[in-house]
């Protein structure tokens, strides 16, 4: 199918002014092709979200969420698709929260980030002992800033991106996790993701003894205890899976964590899309 030419300024204009007419054919017509022209269009519908007429306001509003949000989309997948051979988790998980809220300030929590890594410079930081170490994140992370789980509304989606995990401190084991791995690695603390199935913590230094929940407010947790909930939950008491986890993983489970928030919410639209941009980024069929 070949491609639409660009439009010019004054015909993204002149599309623009129709989306408040009174036939509902026309304006999906404009819309569609405006969607189609994507960020060249978005001046003239942020114009007229603001001075148009009412009914008009509201679809060029719509229309230039939509347009943003699927330039969010390719900008993760360009980031962190199977073509990549390494990802930054803390670089993917801001593309992937923009996927959400396409205007976010991400230089706003990345200082939010680096304040909070401000607060690990104890001299526990430089101790090299992975226990001393987990204390000083359980204290900073857990105590200070009180990140922890959200038991209540566990699938709400805003647990999944990272900048309402900051600015709620709340979100579910991998989300709040990873903000431990982000402050932590501003200090060159060693800090490991482990994946379990059914729970997401992290180790702290490589020996894998000492472990900390983050969704438990950074509790210690013992390695005989992630064993025993794997043999409860079904798994199997397998030491392979608590193994570290790599980022691009890591990325790839919270996209497909949204999916199955969204599914259990009932927005299939979304879910949709989510399962979409797991299937780029991992390269295989987003699961049921």
């Amino acid at each position: 199918m070949a491609l639409e030419r660009p439009l010019s300024g004054s015909e993204v204009r002149a599309l623009v002014s129709l989306l408040d007419d009174r036939d509902p054919e026309i304006v999906r017509t404009c819309v569609r092709r405006l969607q189609q022209e994507g960020a060249g269009a978005l001046p003239a519908l942020d114009e007229a979200a603001v001075s148009g007429k009412e009914r008009g306001r509201l679809v060029a509003r719509s229309v230039a969420r939509r347009i943003r949000e699927a330039e969010a989309d390719r900008a993760l997948v360009r980031f962190a698709g199977p073509a990549q051979q390494a990802v930054d988790l803390e670089e993917g998980t801001f593309l992937l929260a923009r996927t959400s809220n396409p205007r976010l300030d991400v230089e706003r929590y990345r200082g939010r980030l680096d304040r909070m890594a401000a607060d690990l410079d104890a001299p526990e930081a430089r101790s090299g002992d992975p226990v001393v170490i987990a204390r000083l994140l359980r204290r900073t992370l857990g105590l200070r800033h009180g990140l922890r789980g959200d038991r209540r509304n566990f699938f709400d989606p805003q647990n999944s991106f990272v900048d309402r995990v900051l600015d709620r401190g709340l979100g579910i084991p991998i989300s709040l996790s990873a903000v431990y791995l982000f402050v932590a690695r501003r200090r060159g603390i060693p800090l490991h993701g482990v994946g379990m199935p059914g729970h997401f913590i992290v180790q702290c230094g490589d020996d894998g003894e000492a472990l900390l929940d983050p969704f438990d407010g950074g509790s210690r947790i013992r390695r005989s205890d992630c064993l025993a909930f794997l043999e409860r939950e079904g798994y199997g008491a397998c030491e392979s899976f608590l193994r570290v986890t790599p980022d691009r993983l890591i990325l790839a489970r919270m996209i497909v964590n949204l999916v199955h928030s969204y599914r259990r919410l009932g927005k299939r639209s979304q879910a949709r899309r989510y399962g979409a941009l797991f299937e780029q980024v991992a390269d295989e069929p987003a699961p049921l």
